[in-house]
Order: C-alpha cells, then sequence, then structure tokens
C-alpha cells in the first residue's frame, strides 16, 4: 500500500516549464512587434496550451530605450509550475533623412529661405525639427556656390539623422548700362560721355571703373559717331549689359562779312575782301572761292551788291553770309577851253578845248559845245 501512495504523489506533483522571453527590438515610432518566447524545462504536456500574452509598457510613443519585457498574462494550468526568465524590446532611433533644397539667389540680394525635404522612416508622433539650416553667404557675398549646412535643424534623440548638403547659388545681378547721346560743334573737344545705370543697379557700395569711348575727336568730320561701352566695366558680380548711343558732330556755325568797297567808274573791281566770325575755323581749314558782284569795269555810276558768289566752307562749317555793296562813284574828269582870239568883225574860231583829269574811259564822248 504504501508504493501506490508514493506513485500517487509523484504524479500529483506539478511540471515545472521554463518561459523565456525572446529580446526584441523596434524602431521609435512603430507599433511593437509580437512578443514571443521559449519553454523549456519539461515544458508541455497532455496537449496543453499557454494562454494570455507577455507585456511591456513600451508603445509607439515610447522614447529611445531598453523597456523589460514582462510575463504579462502568460499562464499555464494548476499543473504547472512556471518560471519566467524576463528580456528587453529595445526601442532604436527611427532614421531621418534631411535633405537641403538648392537655392539661388543674385548677388545683392536677402538670401532665400533655406528649405529641406524630410524623408526616410519620417516624423510620427506630432513631433517637429526644430532650428534652420545654415549658410556663410550673405548679401555681400561674391558671385559663387556656398554650402547649405545643417546649421541648429536637429530632431530628438528619437531619430538618427543623416543630412544631405547642397548649395545656395549666387549668380551675377543684371546691371543694364545706357550711354547717354551726346552732340557738339565740329572742332571742340569731346564732351563728357555719360552713361545711366538701370537693371538691378550697383549694391554694397560698388562703383564702376573705366568710361566709355567713341573714335570722335577734334578733327572728326560732321557726322554720327558711336559711343562704345570702351572700358567701362563692372566687378564678375554683375552681368552687363550695354546699350550705345552716338555723339553727333554739328557744323560750326561761321559768319562771312563781306567788306564795303567803292571804286571810280571805268576802273577795275577792287578785290572783294571779307571777314569771319561766328566760331571761326579751326583745324587749319579755309575757305575756298570768291565774293562776286555784278558791276564791272562799264557799270555805271551806283551801288552793286557784293554776293557771296563761289566762297565756302567744307561741310563741316555752316555759313552765314552777310553782304555789303560795292559803291561805283563818278569819274573825275576835267576841260579846259583853249585860249582863242580872232579879228573884228570875224565869225568866232571854234571853242575847243582839252580834256583833263582821269579822261573818257569806255569809248564814252562829251556832248554839246562851248
Amino acid at each position: 500500500p504504501s508504493r501506490r501512495m508514493d506513485r500517487a504523489a509523484s504524479t500529483a506533483m506539478p511540471t515545472r516549464p521554463s518561459l523565456t522571453a525572446d529580446g526584441q527590438s523596434r524602431v521609435y515610432g512603430d507599433a511593437n512587434p509580437a512578443l514571443t518566447y521559449r519553454v523549456g524545462g519539461r515544458g508541455l504536456v497532455n496537449g496543453d496550451a499557454l494562454s494570455g500574452g507577455l507585456a511591456t509598457v513600451a508603445d509607439a510613443r515610447s522614447s529611445v530605450g531598453a523597456y523589460g519585457i514582462g510575463q504579462g498574462s502568460l499562464a499555464a494550468s494548476g499543473n504547472y509550475a512556471v518560471s519566467y526568465v524576463g528580456a528587453d524590446l529595445a526601442v532604436t532611433a527611427r532614421p531621418l533623412t534631411l535633405t537641403a533644397d538648392g537655392q539661388s539667389r543674385v548677388y545683392g540680394d536677402a538670401n532665400p529661405a533655406l528649405t529641406y525635404q524630410a524623408s526616410g522612416r519620417g516624423l510620427v508622433n506630432g513631433d517637429r525639427l526644430t532650428g534652420a539650416l545654415a549658410t556663410t553667404a550673405d548679401a555681400r557675398s561674391n558671385v559663387g556656390a556656398y554650402a547649405i549646412g545643417q546649421g541648429s535643424l536637429a530632431a530628438s534623440p528619437n531619430y538618427a539623422v543623416s543630412y544631405v548638403g547642397l548649395d545656395l547659388a549666387v549668380t551675377a545681378r543684371p546691371l543694364t548700362l545706357t550711354a547717354d547721346a551726346q552732340s557738339r560743334v565740329y572742332g571742340e573737344a569731346n564732351p563728357a560721355l555719360t552713361y545711366r545705370v538701370g537693371g538691378r543697379g550697383l549694391v554694397n557700395g560698388d562703383r564702376l571703373t573705366g568710361a566709355l569711348a567713341t573714335t570722335a575727336n577734334a578733327r572728326s568730320s560732321v557726322g554720327a559717331y558711336g559711343i562704345g561701352q570702351g572700358s567701362l566695366a563692372a566687378s564678375g558680380n554683375y552681368a552687363v549689359s550695354y546699350v550705345g548711343a552716338d555723339l553727333a558732330v554739328t557744323a560750326r556755325p561761321i559768319t562771312v562779312t563781306a567788306d564795303a568797297q567803292s571804286r571810280v567808274y571805268g576802273d577795275a573791281n577792287p578785290a572783294l575782301t571779307y571777314r569771319v566770325g561766328g566760331r571761326g575755323l579751326v583745324n587749319g581749314d579755309s575757305l575756298t572761292g570768291v565774293l562776286a558782284t555784278t558791276a564791272d569795269a562799264r557799270s555805271s555810276v551806283g551801288t552793286y551788291g557784293i554776293g557771296q558768289g563761289s566762297l565756302a566752307a567744307s561741310p563741316n562749317y555752316a555759313v552765314g553770309y552777310v553782304g555789303a555793296d560795292l559803291a561805283v562813284t563818278a569819274r573825275p574828269l576835267t576841260l579846259t577851253a583853249d585860249g582863242q582870239s580872232r579879228v573884228y568883225g570875224d565869225a568866232n574860231p571854234a571853242l575847243t578845248y582839252q580834256i583833263g583829269g582821269r579822261g573818257l574811259v569806255n569809248g564814252d564822248a562829251l556832248s554839246g559845245v562851248l
């Protein structure tokens, strides 16, 4: 009988299986994985099964760290004396890629907003980034490419941030230089060749260097001469476009004034002289041709206009003519009677005379008698 009692006591003792949780890991913000385990020791028999499940305090909002996996509600029937060996659920940083957007702006302008794209596993749980991207470029930075760095842009420690930078391109500032049209008189020095600055204008206290240029000089004939950009230039921070204009060389005003003249009837005309006034002749230029009058040696006493005739200047001059007169005056003539005698009672002799002074010309003859 005692042998039967020992056997009964032996079958009534609980089996002692061991439950060992499997270590787990997941990314911050993800759902927990299934919490699995292994059954060891004497195991389960007779088709018995465990009920319930393991548990952890970690959820999708839990920060990066290690969270214990507890036995939770996992249990066996009273036929088993269960021993439990726990493990951890490791919550790891969520991969996040921040990629800067390439930017560009014109030299002298303010930097644009430095934007970026968030990729990888993205932000979760309403989390936000703090800070901002940064670049060394400012409004005074020269044309070129400037790296956009991560600056102070950051996420919480629940994220493993990788940063992909790009560049801020500073481009040349459009600048238009427009020459002012100019004019001057033939023979004078060129005026200052001025211009206007347009487009986006100069910034940062920058200045142009050099000057506009033209091929015209004081000896250049009347006409239009292009005003070129010459040596006028801006620094490499500007994209210069040039709009030219002309320097107009205009005719030089001169006045030719005939000198009044006189001569005696029958004489040749005197030289018809003149005076040059106005802006005068320059560059060694001289007039060609002569003044003219309709009077000749046979012209009667009177006033005869002195015209410009063939007197002319080159097309580089605008000639104004002021005429005068040639006065033909009477020719001095002396008539001297010859002394005569006759006998009383005779007829008078012919009363003759001598012509003196300047004499008769042009086949002229006296009329009448003494």
